[in-house]
C-alpha cells in the first residue's frame, strides 16, 4: 500500500514538474550581431517562428570597419574617401561630374577656323563676373562684321545617360547656340539658341540616355550692326554628370 502511494506521489510529481512554465520567449540573450549587409544599420533578427524583433547595429570600428580607406570618427560614423557612400563606405558613388570651371584653362577647343576666339576673363564692362569662381569662358567684339566662334567638347561615347549643365549669358548682339552632333551620322541637333539676355546669367541643362557616339559644342556670334556692334557671349560652371 505505502509503495503504490509513493509510486504515484513520484508520477506527479514529474508530471507537475514536466508541466511547469517555460522561459518567455522575448527574452533573448543579448549578442553583438555582425551584419551582413551594411548598408544599414538596423537590421531584423528572427527570434522564433512566430516572433521578430528589430535590432539596431551601431558601428564599432574593430567589429564593423569602415571601408575602402573611409576615416572613423568617434566609433559612430564613417567619413568616406571621394568616390563612395553608405553608412561604412562600401557603396560606389552612382555618378561622376566632371567641371570645367574655366579657372586656369578653357578645357574645351577652339575651332582653328574660328575668327575670334573664346577666352578666360574675370570680369568684363558688360558682363560682369560669372556665376562660379573667379573667370569664366567669354567671347567678344566691337566691329561691324559677324564673328563666328565655334568651341568644342572632345567626342564622348555615352555608354550611360549623361547630364550637361552650365550657366550663360549674352550681350548687346551677342548670340549663343549649343548643338549636340550625332557622329554615328544621324544629324547635328540645336539645343540651344539665346540672345538678349543683356549681361543677365541664365542656367540651362540637358540629358540624354546612352547608347550615342556624340560631341556637343557651342557657336556664338557677335558684332556686326552698323549702330549698336558691340556683342558679348559668356560660359561658366559648365558639367558633365555621367550616370553609372
Amino acid at each position: 500500500m505505502l509503495a503504490q502511494v509513493t509510486i504515484s506521489l513520484l508520477i506527479c510529481f514529474l508530471g507537475c514538474w514536466a508541466l511547469r512554465p517555460g522561459p518567455s520567449r522575448s527574452v533573448l540573450k543579448r549578442q553583438v550581431l555582425a551584419p551582413s549587409s551594411l548598408d544599414t544599420h538596423i537590421r531584423t533578427a528572427r527570434l522564433s517562428r512566430r516572433l521578430n524583433r528589430t535590432v539596431i547595429v551601431v558601428i564599432d570600428c574593430e567589429t564593423v570597419p569602415c571601408k575602402n580607406n573611409a576615416t572613423c570618427h568617434h566609433e559612430s560614423h564613417c567619413e568616406c574617401a571621394p568616390g563612395w557612400t553608405g553608412h561604412v563606405c562600401d557603396k560606389e558613388v552612382t555618378h561622376h561630374v566632371q567641371k570645367y570651371g574655366f579657372e586656369t584653362e578653357l578645357g574645351l577647343t577652339n575651332d582653328p577656323g574660328n575668327e575670334v576666339d573664346f577666352q578666360l576673363a574675370t570680369y568684363s564692362e558688360y558682363i560682369g563676373r560669372g556665376t562660379e569662381g573667379n573667370s569664366y569662358a567669354l567671347v567678344q567684339s566691337d566691329t561691324t562684321c559677324h564673328y563666328h566662334t565655334q568651341l568644342y567638347f572632345d567626342p564622348i561615347y555615352t555608354e550611360n545617360s549623361l547630364l550637361i549643365e552650365f550657366d550663360y549669358t549674352t550681350y548687346g548682339n551677342g548670340v549663343l547656340n549649343f548643338h549636340m552632333l550625332d557622329t554615328d551620322g544621324y544629324g547635328t541637333y540645336h539645343l540651344l539658341f539665346d540672345t538678349g539676355n543683356n549681361g543677365i546669367w541664365k542656367s540651362f541643362s540637358y540629358s540624354i540616355a546612352g547608347g550615342y557616339n556624340i560631341q556637343y559644342y557651342f557657336s556664338a556670334v557677335t558684332g556686326g550692326d552698323t549702330w549698336d556692334f558691340y556683342g558679348a557671349v559668356a560660359i561658366d560652371n559648365l558639367r558633365i554628370t555621367v550616370q553609372k
